[in-house]
């Protein structure tokens, strides 16, 4: 079975992560892959019978953020998900928006381990994806205030 595609969480914290990584060569044994491979690994963004013994593990993360690389060059063929492509069209020209996504997930990662998702689509239009838009639920359903779609 293959693995499961890259959700935009997955893009986002993916592309932060070359975005703000001080080595220009993220290879599967620099510490920033390690460490994305484990944050990948914690999130509940797919269900656990969905993933492959190298699930989201350092090499594959790492021929991802090469195949992105790669596909911004000219005349070069897309070696990556759309989603790479689509979230950082949104976030090239403000990278510190991208960044402060990611950080908002990785501070809340305890939260997201216990967290029960209702859908695979919950979030789907969510410009911070699915894990923000599930903490943003959770948190006005705990205050009782109505929820408002974003604009």
């Amino acid at each position: 079975m293959a693995n499961v595609s890259f959700t935009r969480d997955e893009a986002i914290l993916a592309l932060d992560t070359l975005m703000f990584s001080k080595k220009s060569n993220l290879s599967s044994n620099s510490l920033a892959v390690i460490e994305l491979s484990q944050l990948l690994n914690e999130l509940p963004i797919h269900p656990t019978e969905k993933r492959t013994a190298n699930f989201r593990n350092p090499v594959g993360i790492s021929d991802q953020l090469r195949g992105f690389g790669y596909s911004l060059r000219p005349n070069n063929r897309v070696r990556v998900g759309s989603v790479f492509l689509v979230v950082y069209e949104e976030y090239r020209n403000c990278p510190e928006q991208i960044h402060a996504i990611a950080e908002a997930i990785k501070q809340n990662r305890e939260f997201f381990k216990t967290a029960t998702f209702g859908s695979e689509f919950e979030g789907e239009d969510f410009p911070e994806g699915a894990l923000l838009y599930h903490l943003h639920r959770v948190l006005e359903a705990r205050d009782g205030r109505k929820i408002v779609p974003a604009e």
